[in-house]
């Protein structure tokens, strides 16, 4: 079975008040029951600043961990960021505890992260290309560039599957001239680009 598991830490963590760190927990913990209820997945947190998560449906994985980073940005009284890492492999069984499995797609994950820039998206590059890799370092520097508002914007844009700038401007209570400008302000188009060429690349070597 091919899965995608992203080993993650929070930036900063120990410069944020014990209530701070529970708002992000609570956070985080919101954002993977919505991916556990999907089906999709599950989460573990440990050390208190770090997580894994296990994507059951590897090709959704790059769109979860984008929106995991814009739902800390925008959510919180103050931004939070996390340095997120993502390997795919192959998993002989979803059973038993994350922080128990010993596979290689773990390890990889587990490894990369210790050796990234912080605060960044880095992907293992077991079944990527060096464009994709680069095309990451692209869409990190997109993401640290977002303002609040502009996060916000993406978030809900990507979590209802790009619908209609209407819907994304009725949900945040904005016009649908201020919704348009946010998203094209966050390379909205480029970032999606980026989402569903993952998904292709992981689609293409199920098949």
């Amino acid at each position: 079975m091919l899965v995608a598991v992203e080993t993650s830490d929070l930036v900063g963590s120990t410069q944020l008040s014990p209530a701070q760190v529970s708002d992000v927990l609570a956070r985080l913990k919101n954002e993977f029951s919505d991916i556990s209820k999907a089906g999709q997945g599950r989460a573990e947190f440990y050390r208190g600043d770090g997580f894994q998560v296990m994507y059951t449906e590897p090709s959704a994985a790059v769109k979860y961990v984008i929106m995991t980073k814009l739902v800390l940005r925008f959510s919180l009284p103050a931004a939070v960021d996390v340095t997120q890492s993502l390997a795919v492999g192959e998993l002989d069984s979803f059973d038993g505890p994350l922080s128990e499995k010993m596979a290689e797609v773990f390890v990889q994950s587990g490894r990369q992260l210790d050796s990234q820039t912080k605060g960044e998206i880095a992907m293992h590059p077991s079944l990527l290309n060096k464009d994709f890799l680069l095309a990451t370092r692209f869409v990190n520097r997109v993401i640290a560039q977002l303002t609040n508002k502009q996060a916000e914007t993406l978030y809900w844009y990507i979590k209802m599957d790009y619908p209609e700038q209407q819907q994304v401007a009725d949900k945040l209570n904005m016009t649908r001239q201020n919704a348009n400008t946010h998203l094209q302000r966050a390379n909205t188009d480029l970032v999606r680009a980026y989402i569903d060429r993952f998904a292709a690349i992981i689609k293409e070597h199920i098949e």
